[in-house]
């Protein structure tokens, strides 16, 4: 009898209680913010959306004219509360060409690339997917071991 008592107690308070569901979508966060510092004019913070790059963040930043984005990979996704640094170039280090990013008229601008060899990079990304390594640029043909060492200290993924 107190189990049955009890038991009516509780459901008629469940039925009078006026329960608000909340949805949560508007707990889910819509955006990042990510701090920018190093090489560039105004280190500061960028709101973003969730599943940003670098170079979604770049796009939000003015770059000073010795900033060196050879160590950053630009399809890195990003986090709140993520710090990007923006590193310098050093005063002997000369700008890298990416092999991920360069079109085909600033891959000739490397020794021994020609016209041809250049398209075959660009071609062979389009085709493949990006660089993962320096030394994939092997299997294009036209690069053997002689050209990739003439070149490797010039370029970055």
């Amino acid at each position: 009898m107190k189990w049955l008592l009890l038991g009516t107690l509780i459901l008629l308070c469940c039925t009078l209680w006026p329960w608000q569901f909340q949805s949560v979508k508007h707990l889910t966060p819509k955006h990042i913010v990510v701090y920018v510092q190093g090489e560039v004019e105004q280190p500061k913070e960028v709101q973003l959306p969730i599943g940003a790059t670098i170079q979604d963040l770049l796009q939000h930043v003015q770059l000073k004219e010795h900033a060196d984005l050879s160590t950053l990979n630009p399809y890195q996704v990003l986090h709140s509360k993520d710090t990007i640094i923006i590193a310098k170039l050093a005063p002997s280090q000369a700008p890298r060409i990416s092999i991920n990013l360069a079109t085909a008229e600033q891959l000739e601008s490397l020794p021994h690339i020609g016209a041809s060899i250049a398209q075959r990079i660009v071609q062979y990304r389009e085709t493949n997917g990006l660089f993962q390594t320096l030394e994939e640029l092997k299997l294009v043909k036209g690069i053997g071991e002689a050209t990739f060492q003439k070149i490797m200290d010039q370029i970055c993924l």
